[in-house]
């Protein structure tokens, strides 16, 4: 007796544990419909208290949010008398998985369908509105201002690559010409002198035992040296200062555009 007892209260332990242990889909949807705050909002419905219902709705999910038939009125409700589609098709959504083991409702699925229709046609953006097509065309002049704002930035871009080359290669050329004139000061060469008795009116090519006359241009060869340019100055005034002809600084630089000096540019000038 003692053990037919045990095992009693052990299957009644395991049946009790079972039922405990269901989940909410174990619950039907008459259960849902006892609920009082669902009953309480059904009554507001049928004398048209939209509000109150939504609120007493709103409670009966607070306290079973897996009650079915409460999602389905409110998916109504929020549809037909608030306008919420947002929430409505939510609702419409937590019904159909809440139908557990039974095919879908095509008549709720529709409803969500209407609902996402109903949205669209609220936010005023539809392929054939107005304002859909304003946005359209907005946008292809924005694209197209766009793309004609790169296309002068790269016009740009070549001009100004254009522009450096030059000037690099003017740089360089002037570079080449200064250090050529340096070269010949720092050679300082050491030419002889022609016979005392050469006329002053002789021909060069008749000048005999003085070697090739490239050495008589040498010995005729101003000494020149580098000056910085400084703030204010001209050619006029580096003359003047130094004593020198203007033409001589102009013959020796004549890279150089005497109206765009720039402090700390160098030149060539006689060394006198």
């Amino acid at each position: 007796m003692r053990a037919s007892r045990e095992i009693f209260r052990f299957l009644f332990l395991i049946i009790f544990l079972i039922f405990a242990g269901c989940n909410y889909n174990t619950r039907t949807s008459q259960d849902d419909r006892k609920d009082p705050y669902f009953l309480r909002a059904m009554d507001q419905l049928e004398h048209r208290d939209y509000n109150g219902a939504y609120d007493s709705f709103t409670r009966a999910l607070e306290k079973s949010p897996h009650n079915a038939a409460a999602h389905y009125e409110m998916g109504i409700l929020c549809e037909d008398q608030r306008k919420d589609y947002i929430s409505a098709i939510y609702h419409y959504r937590k019904y159909l998985s809440l139908k557990d083991g039974i095919e879908s409702d095509r008549v709720i699925e529709d409803r969500v369908t209407a609902c996402m229709r109903e949205l669209v046609n609220q936010s005023g953006v539809t392929p054939s509105s107005p304002a859909y097509l304003m946005r359209i065309d907005r946008l292809q002049k924005e694209k197209q201002q766009a793309e004609d704002s790169v296309a002068k930035v790269l016009q740009e871009y070549e001009r100004l690559r254009s522009t450096y080359q030059n000037l690099y290669q003017k740089y360089m050329q002037q570079q080449a010409l200064i250090k050529q004139m340096q070269l010949g000061v720092k050679t300082n060469l050491t030419l002889p002198l022609p016979p005392s008795n050469i006329g002053v009116n002789q021909s060069l090519s008749s000048i005999r035992g003085l070697g090739e006359s490239p050495q008589l241009m040498y010995q005729g060869m101003e000494r020149t040296k580098v000056y910085q340019i400084r703030a204010g100055d001209t050619f006029q005034k580096i003359a003047k200062s130094l004593g020198i002809k203007t033409k001589d600084i102009g013959d020796l630089n004549p890279g150089v555009n005497p109206n765009r000096l720039q402090i700390g540019d160098e030149i060539v000038i006689p060394d006198r």
